[in-house]
């Protein structure tokens, strides 16, 4: 069945307002794009793209602005297929064997997908607002005691007051996380014991639209990973990839890794299995699609080092889901590999459509070709990283051009492909893939490519 991909990255935020508005008097989400009403126009126009990484040659992403598929043209002649572009102002199908696939589902989508025909397999809109609620991971945290010591859930501005008191000592300070929110959004960071100022207003404006903050210790960072699951209508949930986070200093999101080996998704599985647990859960109360939750390992005050296995919970897409599409470039495709054992139980990996990629590289891959790479291809899986970053960081030169000058930080057999529009209209948004043969080659491309723009993100694992 086609499908029509909607970039609904406002998805928080229309959760967030329904937190004080009945969600169905929501406006028409394409409408909202069209006038430029919706807090996310700029990031679903300049993001849209993202789908291509899990999108088939007869799907079609929705866009509001224009995107030419020969862009991507290295992606295609490595094997991936590129879907068709369409602005809302443009006829879009109407036929029921189309399925509607958003990033999240809202409300004001249920609506459009039925009125447009579209197949519409979506959960309860109530439930998809309680289990992407911060509210309801912490709870979770608090019943399986698997949380940050000194963390708290506030739902006045007294009980903040209290919760930050408590945190005061802390070295590195206090975050505040509003009841939605994501990408490190709807976050506001802190020291000492008094919340003043314009601290204290936004936290005032978060408890009143849209519920309880939560407040937690910061703490030293060393690694993270999304784990990423499919829950079906009945049967059990799927895992399909773990995929481990590149994040800078400040942060930010910069990437995710694909195809990993058995070996290094064995450090996150307790994280795999909270995840699977959670997986159960929200199936339970009647949620199904896509999850994603993030697991963050951490040195405690003692040096201790620690794992939280639920730091953050998604009930929708992430860039870590889509990232997984891009192992269909991989020679021997890790999604197959099997044998990842979690709580003592064999999982269901789920294995993605099999692709026949050319490898035959081309004017635009930067570096050498994966056929050939080892002795026996059933040796080596391949695997990837998708990078993410903005015009900013490349101070002026063209991403083509800024590839074509890194070839010698490439390491052996690694690849290097643009992998967003080259249109400026994207200049917040640039992305490339690399794909390598062993996980040592793929270490040191992304250290080279990253520390050339000047982003330094610290250990990953």
């Amino acid at each position: 069945m086609p499908r029509i991909f909607v970039s609904n990255f406002d998805f928080e935020h229309e959760l967030a307002g329904a937190h004080s508005a009945p969600e169905q008097n929501a406006p028409d989400w394409f409408g909202a794009i069209r006038r430029g009403k919706s807090p996310a126009r700029e990031s679903h126009s300049d993001l849209a793209w993202v789908w291509m990484a899990i999108a088939e040659a007869e799907d079609v992403i929705v866009t509001e602005c224009e995107i030419d598929p020969a862009d991507f043209a290295p992606l295609a002649r490595m094997g991936l297929p590129i879907p068709r572009f369409c602005k809302t102002t443009e006829p879009l199908p109407a036929e029921a064997d189309w399925q509607s696939v958003p990033w999240g589902w809202i409300e004001s989508l249920r609506r459009v997908a039925t009125e447009r025909g579209w197949g519409c397999r979506a959960p309860s809109v109530d439930v998809v607002r309680r289990v992407n609620s911060r509210e309801y991971r912490f709870g979770l945290e608090r019943e399986w005691n698997v949380g940050l010591d000194g963390a708290a859930l506030a739902h006045s501005i007294d009980e903040l007051e209290t919760a930050i008191r408590e945190l005061s000592q802390n070295p590195r300070g206090w975050i505040l996380k509003a009841n939605y929110g994501m990408s490190g959004r709807e976050a506001i960071r802190g020291r000492g014991h008094a919340l003043e100022g314009n601290v204290r207003n936004w936290a005032q404006r978060r408890l009143t639209g849209s519920g309880p903050i939560v407040c937690e210790p910061i703490v030293e960072r060393i690694a993270e990973a999304g784990i990423q699951i499919e829950i079906p209508r009945e049967g059990a949930p799927q895992l399909v990839g773990v995929t481990p986070l590149l994040v800078d200093g400040s942060g930010v999101y910069r990437g995710s890794r694909f195809g990993c080996s058995a070996e290094k998704d064995a450090c996150w599985r307790p994280a795999i299995d909270a995840g699977l647990r959670t997986a159960t859960e929200l199936q339970r109360l009647g949620y199904f699609g896509p999850l994603g939750t993030d697991a963050m390992q951490y040195r405690d005050a003692a040096g201790e080092l620690r794992l939280r296995p639920l730091q953050d919970l998604n009930a929708r897409y992430t860039m870590g889901r889509l990232a997984l599409g891009f192992c269909r470039l991989l020679p021997v495709r890790q999604a197959n590999r099997g044998g990842l054992v979690c709580g003592g139980e064999s999982m269901n990996i789920i294995t993605l459509p099999p692709l026949v990629p050319p490898y035959e590289g081309g004017e635009d891959v930067m570096r050498g070709a994966m056929t050939d790479f080892v002795d026996d291809p059933s040796d080596a899986n391949g695997c990837g990283t998708w990078l993410y970053f903005g015009d900013r960081h490349l101070a002026g030169r063209e991403l083509w051009d800024w590839l074509a000058a890194m070839k010698s930080a490439l390491p052996g057999d690694v690849i290097a492909i643009p992998a967003s529009p080259r249109s400026g209209r994207f200049s917040q948004h640039r992305s490339i893939v690399v794909l390598a043969p062993t996980e040592e080659m793929r270490d040191e491309a992304e250290k080279n490519l990253l520390e050339s723009l000047g982003i330094n993100v610290g250990r990953i694992v």
